[in-house]
């Protein structure tokens, strides 16, 4: 393609989407579109024109254009024009995302062609390994940041604006639920460029509650999953998948001594499972660069992603084994991570798992601190959940059936305890019974 990605027919239908109803304005707001989306400048000035007036129509925002504008962008024959060549508002959120993917492509090109420009000047004496790191660097921005380098004040608290009213309008948690009520509660939803990080100690249940979101989010949300297994095979995890959703007992699974009555529920599982949109890939997944690769095929053919999920953090290994030791390999990793949750705009909820300090303690639930090999999963988290069950260390508690999924961090919800219940034969957390 010769010159800047963009389409003008998209840049127009969104326009004209907002004339016919304003409030699409909104949608595309919280969708992230804002000037910088608009390539051409005509798009951009009327664009501008409709955040500056209360109530949005073709006298109002040419009036806002003022007649020198006006006259650039056609008139008000082109602002009437804008309404007609609009085929529906209801495909107003499949030109948001063409229109963000016109402009990521910009930044992108951008870089490239800083990248040109720094090997020839040589820029301060740069060496090749500074430059492929500033590139690299360019590149990862464009693509977490379609809005750009600099947002102005006005399209800012506009943007903030149009997203308080609609949380307003509709209260209630945002974002990804995890299906477990009092999580849920706590987390007040997971947004879709966070990085979520849930710990444990072997045999903790971890892998347990990412195959309960998993569910939760393929079969009642109807979003795909994408789940990366390093240490379990597929079939495996089917397994579990199966035995968990049916209530079936993993050991007369994997024995086959199955009862007469487990096949019902088993069949019952299979029918809600199969068919649901969740995808697992057990192969070998050496570095985030094949993660990214993987994510972004899945994306492509799933634009509705729901979640990633990564089990677990600590069996990758950063790009080419460059870093000196295996705390800056992490580090790199979780920043990577970080990065895609970011560029695809699809959380990433990672496995890890902490050192065994917290075993010689006497309090045996995980910290933050103990997150094995790396403070930058710590920095990089949005969110960090703990995983712990007294009865792994206490055979004679009084919470046998019962884990606590502790948020140690929720950058944009609250700390605590959420405590939920241990169905230890189906490898299962439930929401716990409430007291009436």
């Amino acid at each position: 393609m010769s010159g800047a990605p963009h389409d003008d027919s998209i840049e127009r239908a969104i326009l004209g989407a907002i004339l016919l109803n304003p409030e699409v304005r909104d949608r595309a707001l919280q969708a992230g579109v804002s000037s910088a989306t608009f390539f051409r400048e005509p798009n951009r000035l009327i664009w501008n024109a409709m955040g500056r007036v209360e109530h949005i129509d073709i006298v109002t925002v040419g009036s806002a254009l003022g007649s020198t504008a006006l006259q650039a962008v056609g008139g008000y024959t082109a602002l009437t024009n804008l309404q007609a060549v609009t085929p529906s508002i209801a495909h107003s959120r499949t030109y948001f995302k063409k229109a963000l993917e016109f402009q990521r492509l910009r930044k992108i090109r951008e870089a490239c062609l800083e990248a040109v420009d720094r090997v020839a000047d040589r820029e301060e004496g740069g060496d090749a390994a500074s430059i492929a790191a500033a590139v690299q660097g360019d590149l990862e921005y464009g693509e977490a940041d379609s809005g750009g380098r600099w947002v102005h004040s006005s399209e800012l608290i506009e943007r903030t604006m149009a997203s308080i009213k609609d949380r307003y309008e509709n209260p209630g948690i945002r974002g990804l639920t995890t299906g477990l009520r009092d999580l849920d509660s706590l987390l007040l939803g997971i947004g879709d460029t966070h990085l979520v990080i849930i710990m444990g100690r072997p045999a903790s249940g971890k892998t347990s509650v990412v195959l309960g979101i998993l569910t939760h989010v393929a079969t009642k949300l109807n979003k795909a999953v994408g789940m990366f297994s390093l240490e379990m095979d597929d079939e495996s995890l089917a397994n579990r998948l199966l035995g968990s959703e049916g209530r079936v007992a993993g050991d007369r699974i994997r024995t086959g001594r199955l009862r007469d009555d487990d096949w019902p529920a088993l069949y019952q599982a299979a029918e809600r499972l199969h068919g649901a949109p969740f995808y697992i890939h057990d192969a070998p997944i050496k570095t985030p660069a094949e993660l990214r690769s993987k994510v972004k095929s899945l994306h492509r053919k799933h634009p509705n992603l729901g979640c990633i999920i990564v089990d677990y953090v600590q069996l990758l290994t950063d790009e080419g084994g460059k870093s000196k030791d295996r705390r800056e390999a992490v580090d790199k990793i979780a920043r990577s991570m970080k990065n895609l949750a970011r560029g695809l705009h699809v959380p990433v909820i990672a496995l890890a798992q902490p050192n065994r300090q917290c075993e010689s303690r006497v309090d045996k639930r995980p910290n933050m601190g103990d997150l094995r090999e790396s403070g930058e999963l710590e920095n990089a988290a949005d969110t960090i959940i703990a995983v712990y069950r007294d009865e792994v260390y206490n055979p004679e508690t009084e919470d046998k059936g019962i884990a606590e999924l502790i948020v140690r961090k929720a950058r944009f919800g609250a700390t605590g305890t959420a405590r939920v219940a241990w169905r230890a034969e189906f490898t299962r957390f439930e929401n716990l019974a409430r007291d009436v």
